[in-house]
């Protein structure tokens, strides 16, 4: 907190920058104040505002005090610490305002902490200025003083129940009417012990009788409702003695207002009432003297006696009013009302009366009491004269009153600025926006009689305007009108254009899409025939291949047929030198030469058989290799043919290919038309749904220039220039290339699907 004190002294010595001796005191002082804000930092509760009371900063016994954190209440108001009803004063706002004017406020202030306690500081308010000596910021300085406030009241409070303790009777009721406790000046006056009645009923003290009544029962709901009952009491003590009291009975209320318990104060005029004396009483009576007016009257309503302070109020001297009745204090008009005589007809029935009443002095003022009628009763309980007890409440009043005038004035202007508003009103209803306030009102009325005038004054200029644009609107809406009705003409004609020419786009992708569908089916038959064509060579080449090995084999053959033929005549040989053999051998080589015979016919026939095949295979051999060559002759044919038909092919594929994107884009053509056609019908829809449109825009154009022209704005109405129709010759449609593209497409053949490939004629064409 000492930055604030020393940003305030830095300011002030802004202005005496000299010399360096100058500065060096200016720096001294500044360090002086920074230690002297220190110590009251440490010491007091310190808090910072700005002048519109928002909070800046507070010092940790600040918040200490009021039971707030820092980030709680910086950038809240000052009234988060005060009582709501002060802060809606005019007192609170006189405050702030002595504050910004730059005042110091010093005093013992009531505050709010956080937990909602009532606190105490002896505190000041100090404005801090700027260079120019302008208040720029508060700063508070405080101490809490609420122990010592809660000390003196409760030392004075005591004091106050001593005092009273020692000079008449208490005792202190719940609300049932059960006796709490009882002080000893009771106790001696009832003849009881405090044991004796603590816990019991006040029905204790009151004959049976009055405690059946429902004056009894209507007394403890006065009570119970928080309203005190004064008077004289009859009671009776613990021997069955009569006892009288001159007693309040006062409810005690909790922190919120509530009641819940009742103190009983009490003199005992017993002896008095007995000796009818009333000494005791006239004892009280002095006592109120010295602060209250009094003035006793007979039940009748005749004037007894009246106290100093009463005849300061009213004006007279007692002899002028002694035996005079108390309506000389009404109004003439009052006293001769039925309200007034109940009045007097409520005393002397014993009734207490309470409230404020309006009186007459001697003067003829107005004078205003805050009185009570209290009736006194003898000894039975019989009223027998009155007492009143006022206080003089006329400056009060009369500051009501004149507050009250002033809003009365302030009605009747209020009242006169809503007639005058409502004629204005009623006028600019029924369009006329001249309807000016012209005449003198209360300044206090002067910026709404001047707003008034600029608003209705602003509101006659853009009817102005919107009526311009009104004809103009109009205008438009005729040649959007004329237009639309040209456009729909021409979309029709248009949209059946493109329904004509969808169609023959249609015929077209048809008979395409046939021809495609042909050149692919011959397409596919060649790509068949040279796959068959393939096939075959590769079996003339296979056969020519089998060919072959059966001649290699033809020759394998030979050369064994040779080897037999030569194994034949080696065996033959064999079996002649086996017969030679066997001849020498004589007898014994007999058998064995049998068998040499046979070998040897065998090889024979061996050999004559292996002559045959070599004959046969060199047959076979020249057959084969004729075979052979008409193979390889066949295979060279089909390799030609193959080549042929695979350029056959492939010349087939482009045309198919072509045709195939011919199909798909005149399918594409064809599905653009189509689209178009659709928009086309869909933009005619539209066209005339435009047209009806602007027809009815017309039409409300119409109506809103007849309801524009009710207004009186001071202009007079526009008039409407030509309509331009549409010009026939500018919106000419183009021609239509669809239309050109048919009337060609038409000359095509039309059976282009059995068109002959070898026709280039007719491809060429195509």
């Amino acid at each position: 907190m000492a930055r604030f004190g020393v940003a305030s002294i830095r300011q002030w010595g802004s202005g005496v920058f000299g010399s360096n001796k100058k500065i060096a005191n200016l720096q001294k002082q500044i360090a002086d104040s920074s230690q002297i804000c220190k110590a009251l930092d440490l010491s007091q509760a310190t808090i910072v505002f700005n002048l519109d009371g928002t909070i800046i900063d507070a010092n940790e016994n600040f918040l200490k005090t009021v039971g707030y954190s820092l980030p709680e209440i910086v950038g809240q108001h000052h009234r988060m610490f005060v009582p709501r009803d002060y802060a809606e004063s005019d007192d609170y706002r006189r405050f702030w305002s002595d504050l910004n004017a730059g005042k110091c406020v010093a005093d013992k202030f009531k505050r709010v902490t956080k937990r909602g306690e009532t606190i105490w500081l002896q505190a000041s308010y100090n404005p801090v200025l700027d260079s120019q000596g302008r208040p720029s910021s508060v700063i508070k300085l405080a101490i809490d003083i609420t122990a010592a406030e809660l000390a003196s009241a409760q030392s004075i409070s005591n004091q106050i129940l001593n005092a009273l303790d020692q000079s008449q009777a208490s005792i202190v009721f719940n609300l049932d009417g059960s006796i709490v406790e009882a002080n000893e000046n009771f106790l001696k006056t009832v003849g009881y012990r405090a044991e004796e009645v603590v816990g019991q009923h006040h029905s204790l003290f009151v004959d049976s009788a009055y405690v059946a009544s429902e004056a009894y029962r209507q007394f403890w709901r006065t009570l119970n409702n928080g309203e005190f009952v004064a008077g004289k009491f009859s009671r009776l003590g613990k021997a069955g003695n009569q006892i009288w009291l001159q007693a309040s009975y006062n409810p005690v209320l909790d922190g919120q207002g509530r009641p819940h318990k009742v103190v009983n104060y009490a003199v005992d005029i017993t002896a008095a009432e007995q000796a009818n004396d009333y000494s005791g009483a006239n004892q009280i009576i002095k006592a109120l003297d010295q602060q209250q007016a009094r003035i006793e009257f007979n039940l009748d309503g005749t004037i007894i006696t009246a106290n100093e302070n009463f005849l300061q109020t009213v004006g007279y001297l007692l002899h002028e009013i002694v035996g005079q009745h108390h309506r000389m204090f009404v109004r003439p008009a009052y006293a001769a009302t039925e309200a007034y005589r109940r009045f007097w007809g409520d005393l002397a029935n014993g009734k207490v009366l309470s409230g404020k009443y309006e009186r007459v002095g001697k003067s003829g003022d107005l004078i205003w009491l805050q009185a009570n009628y209290i009736p006194v009763t003898d000894k039975d309980g019989r009223p027998v004269k009155l007492i009143k007890f006022a206080v003089n409440i006329t400056d009060e009043e009369l500051a009501a009153a004149r507050d009250h005038d002033l809003k009365a004035r302030a009605d009747s202007a209020q009242a006169q600025m809503t007639e005058i508003l409502a004629d204005c009103l009623a006028r600019m209803s029924k369009g006329d926006l001249t309807a000016h306030i012209d005449i003198e009102l209360d300044p206090s009325f002067a910026k709404i009689k001047s707003d008034y005038n600029s608003a209705i004054d602003g509101l006659a200029r853009a009817l102005r305007s919107v009526t311009e644009s009104t004809g103009g609107i109009q205008i438009g809406a005729n040649e959007i009108t004329s237009a639309s009705d040209d456009l729909s003409r021409r979309t029709e004609q248009q949209a059946a254009s493109l329904e004509e020419t969808a169609a023959a786009l249609d015929q077209i992708t048809a008979t395409v899409a046939r021809s495609s569908e042909g050149a692919r089916k011959v397409a596919s038959a060649m790509t068949d025939a040279r796959s068959d064509a393939t096939q075959s060579g590769e079996v003339v080449q296979n056969a020519v291949k089998a060919m072959g090995e059966i001649e290699q084999s033809s020759r394998q053959i030979g050369q064994i047929v040779g080897v037999i033929d030569e194994i034949a005549f080696q065996t033959n040989l064999l079996a002649l030198n086996a017969g030679v053999e066997a001849a020498r051998a004589g007898d014994a080589g007999r058998g064995f030469a049998v068998v040499a015979s046979e070998v040897r016919s065998l090889a024979q026939r061996c050999g004559e058989a292996a002559k045959e095949i070599k004959g046969l295979i060199s047959a076979s051999s020249g057959q084969v290799d004729a075979g052979v060559k008409l193979v390889a002759a066949a295979g060279e044919s089909l390799v030609r043919i193959v080549a042929n038909i695979t350029e056959i092919d492939a010349l087939i594929s482009e045309i198919a290919t072509s045709s195939t994107e011919q199909a798909t884009g005149l399918s594409q053509v064809n599905s653009a038309v189509n689209q178009m056609d659709q928009v086309t019908q869909q933009n005619a829809a539209m066209v005339e749904e435009v047209t009806a449109a602007a027809s009815s825009l017309q039409s409300e154009t119409a109506e809103l220039a007849r309801q524009m022209a009710q207004f009186n704005t001071g202009l007079e109405a526009p008039t409407l220039r030509q309509i331009q129709l549409a010009d026939p010759v500018r919106y000419k449609p183009t021609r239509n290339l669809v239309a050109q593209v048919q009337s060609r497409l038409a000359k095509l053949p039309t059976n282009l699907g059995a068109a002959k490939a070898e026709d280039p004629g007719q491809w060429d064409e195509f």
